[in-house]
């Protein structure tokens, strides 16, 4: 059974970490406004920044400043991440953070955080949703095959 899911649009103002309670203690994850970088840090030759993974099918990310929606709490003419899929098992985006010359990791400390919010607009395929924010550490991404499926 082949799925096909569009529109996967977490937005400026919704992937947010938030401190304690109340808009003054969010900071900004990823606002999309700058594009999705990617790269490849030159120390272990490791993808960075945003990309793609997949079996079988298709999936491609872009970003686009006409959602399907207003995003709540969002000025008009916000910049969102849209993922188009066509795949019969799995796929999916992965943001590996990057320095500002996309040339090396730069993991970030959220220890101080209590949560992560984020806005998504689907297309009611029915399909679930799986979202991981783990303590992965820089040796489990240089061990992963960088194969054809991982695409940008």
């Amino acid at each position: 059974m082949r799925f096909s899911r569009s529109a996967f649009l977490p937005a400026l103002a919704a992937l947010v970490l938030v401190l304690g309670a109340g808009p003054a203690a969010a900071a900004p994850v990823d606002g999309f406004e700058g594009g999705l970088p990617s790269g490849r840090d030159a120390s272990n030759n490791i993808r960075i920044g945003f990309y793609t993974f997949r079996g079988v099918g298709t999936a491609t990310i872009a970003t686009t400043s006409t959602p399907p929606a207003d995003v709540p709490g969002a000025a008009p003419g916000n910049t969102v991440l849209r993922m188009d899929v066509n795949a019969s098992t799995f796929a999916g985006f992965v943001h590996v953070f990057e320095n500002t010359a996309v040339n090396a990791l730069a993991p970030r400390d959220w220890s101080s955080f209590d949560a992560i919010t984020f806005w998504l607009y689907g297309n009611n395929s029915g399909v679930g949703l799986y979202t991981r924010i783990g303590p992965e550490s820089r040796r489990d991404i240089v061990g992963r095959p960088d194969d054809a499926r991982h695409t940008r």
